[in-house]
């Protein structure tokens, strides 16, 4: 990548994360009280991050005003301010397991039916609509349960009577439970831009900027928990790697669908590991397995990059 365009990126990432460490900080200044209250400071972060992303949008001129969204790129505020409310809603249920499960499940198909509408109306069959509306649906709820899971919420009674940490699970601390969803990101940015999908990835460095502001905020208050943000992570991964494989055709479906998979292998570590490895060990562990799916799209689109550059030179 031309070392112009990478400071042109690089350039359009302070603002953006300002604007998220603020709000966030603004919104977890006060300490939080150990017990289940504790989560309902944690959506501000996800408010954060989405002001963050749009001030991002506007910095950038993605694609102007984007209602009524007539392009793919206007669905990244209109992406923002659905993951943070279903952000707000999954904080407020608390420890109701069912309740988070719905928010989260139609948060992530009103998503999903928003940015595929125009294939939906033009292109795709009924039944095409439909697979891909649940299976992309699904796929953003699980990610987003996933990226909570491993930030310890729901919490769990007894971990709450026992955890000396505000906002994360008693085996990680929350800064470090930023780790893995930074991670994710930070490689899907490289890969989308690594794709002819240069806007795309601006789109998700910002993104990755805005959680990495936010981690800064829960090292001085735990309870800026990634939980509080990650229905704004996940639905704005899913929206850019649908799009760049969709609208740009950056992306093949493979490494759209490890893109979107990788959480999974930090859940399987996350799981694999015994229990009395914790802290910021057990966080690391978490991210390399985050970057392994990333990684293998990586090594593939690179060379493939460099390559392509070089015949058109």
């Amino acid at each position: 990548m031309d070392s112009e365009i990478i400071i042109g990126v690089l350039k359009s990432l302070p603002l953006p994360a300002v604007v998220a460490l603020v709000i966030a900080g603004a919104g977890c200044w006060k300490r939080a009280e150990l017990g289940e209250r504790r989560w309902r400071f944690a959506w501000v972060v996800g408010l954060g991050i989405a002001a963050g992303v749009v001030v991002g949008y506007w910095r950038e001129g993605f694609a102007g005003w984007p209602l009524p969204p007539r392009q793919s790129m206007h669905w990244i505020p209109l992406v923002a301010a659905i993951g943070a409310l279903g952000c707000f809603g999954v904080a407020m249920a608390g420890d109701r397991a069912r309740l988070g499960v719905a928010i989260r499940r139609w948060a992530s198909l009103l998503i999903i039916v928003g940015i595929s509408w125009r294939k939906i109306r033009v292109e795709w069959s009924w039944y095409e609509s439909l697979a891909w509306v649940m299976a992309l649906g699904g796929v953003i709820a699980g990610m987003w349960a996933i990226l909570d899971v491993l930030a310890g919420f729901p919490p769990r009674k007894r971990a709450i009577a026992v955890s000396t940490d505000a906002g994360s699970s008693p085996r990680v601390p929350a800064w470090a439970a930023w780790l893995p969803g930074i991670a994710w990101t930070g490689l899907t940015s490289q890969a989308l831009a690594a794709c002819d999908s240069l806007s795309l990835g601006t789109a998700m460095a910002i993104l990755s900027a805005c959680c990495g502001a936010a981690m800064l905020v829960s090292i001085v208050r735990p309870q800026a928990s990634i939980a509080g943000g990650s229905g704004v992570i996940a639905g704005l991964v899913g929206m850019l790697v649908f799009s760049s494989y969709h609208y740009t055709d950056g992306l093949a479906w493979w490494m759209g669908m490890l893109l979107m998979l990788a959480p999974l292998a930090a859940l399987a570590i996350d799981r694999l590991m015994p229990r009395r490895i914790g802290g910021w060990k057990r966080a690391i562990a978490c991210t390399a397995g985050m970057c392994v799916l990333p990684g293998i799209v990586l090594a593939v689109a690179i060379p493939a990059a460099i390559a392509a550059s070089e015949e058109a030179y």
